[in-house]
């Protein structure tokens, strides 16, 4: 009973850094944006609709048995593999195809994955021989085959990361964790040679280039303690680093709102992963805990990725900033995230 207390209270708590975060999200976008768009309000408003939407599947997803989610997850995920696929045919945007009419799939496939795997991983004598990984592993292939045509290589390493963590914690055998590891960094590998853009950014990355990161290091060092002001960041105002309002947002964050704005962002996904994963240690159902972890994994991975990249501490990979950067399928996939960590949670009252 004291256990069940526990994991409800912790479950409690990961409200505060999930709607700090939206929050917080929301204002920088406007702040991000407002001073070149001809409507102060249009990004406010666009990501507030994406709030609500998001809202509305995070309770649908309260009210359901995430039990139920993972019986059918590999129909789920089909359908989004099948939705991913069609981007391929849809017209280019910034010389990528990643949306399809208006969203990203990717991001809602990611989840699907992980929703999939995690119960996958839970049956019993589920992972005791490689023949029994024959769909999860064509399903990430064939995924991360879609990603590279987009291409969006930064998302497909990123898929490679989260599975590998989730088999890092599975229990699977740890004598395939070694080849597996050695599969994917040749993937990884291939998928950036093979791309252009992708190894231009790994060069210039070496070679200290690249304006945008450049641009992104000035604002975050520009804030200081205290920040400058909401709305005031000289790098955007003097048009130095473009759409700020993506995946350069956290820079702006830096430079508005300072070191300490900064301090505190980083807390509360402290707090977030904190309690994402007592929820996982706590809950008695290992499908329930491998998913806990697995998206809670997920979402903070994502975020300490994106403060690397604009801190220039790794190359750029196309990430946005988890519940912060402006963008309606990333912030939606992350509160379908958050509904299923908590349905976790609330599941062992």
């Amino acid at each position: 009973m004291e256990k069940n207390s526990t994991i409800s209270t912790v479950t409690d708590i990961l409200w505060i850094p999930m709607c700090v975060l939206i929050g917080y999200g929301l204002l920088m976008v406007f702040s991000a944006d407002y001073i070149r768009s001809g409507d102060i309000f249009d990004y406010f408003w666009k990501q507030t609709k994406w709030i609500i939407i998001g809202s509305g599947v995070f309770f649908a997803i309260l009210k359901m048995n995430y039990r139920v989610l993972q019986k059918y997850s590999p129909y789920i995920l089909i359908v989004g593999i099948i939705a991913l696929s069609l981007t391929l045919l849809c017209p280019a945007k910034n010389e990528a195809r990643r949306w399809l009419l208006i969203g990203q799939p990717s991001e809602f496939v990611q989840v699907f994955f992980l929703l999939y795997l995690s119960s996958f991983l839970s049956k019993k004598g589920g992972t005791d021989s490689l023949k029994k990984f024959a769909f999860p592993v064509i399903s990430l292939s064939v995924i991360i085959g879609i990603l590279s045509l987009q291409p969006h290589i930064g998302m497909a390493i990123f898929m490679f990361f989260i599975t590998f963590g989730l088999l890092f914690v599975s229990g699977i055998k740890k004598r395939w964790l070694l080849p597996i590891a050695a599969i994917m960094i040749m993937v990884g590998s291939v998928l950036i040679i093979s791309h252009s853009h992708s190894f231009g950014r790994i060069k210039n990355f070496f070679e200290k280039r690249g304006w945008q990161v450049e641009q992104s290091t000035i604002a975050l060092g520009s804030g200081g303690l205290f920040g400058v002001g909401i709305g005031e960041s000289r790098q955007k105002l003097k048009g130095f680093l473009p759409m700020p309002q993506t995946d350069f947002i956290f820079s702006i964050l830096g430079e508005e709102m300072g070191f300490l704005g900064v301090l505190f962002i980083i807390l509360c996904l402290i707090i977030f992963f904190t309690c994402g994963l007592l929820i996982a240690f706590l809950s008695q159902s290992l499908a329930g805990s491998l998913l806990a972890f697995s998206l809670t994994f997920s979402i903070t991975l994502g975020a300490f990725i994106n403060i690397a990249v604009i801190s220039g501490a790794i190359p750029t990979t196309g990430l946005p900033f988890p519940f912060i950067s402006y963008g309606g399928s990333a912030l939606v996939s992350n509160l379908i995230s958050c509904g299923l960590i908590m349905k976790v949670g609330y599941s062992e009252e």
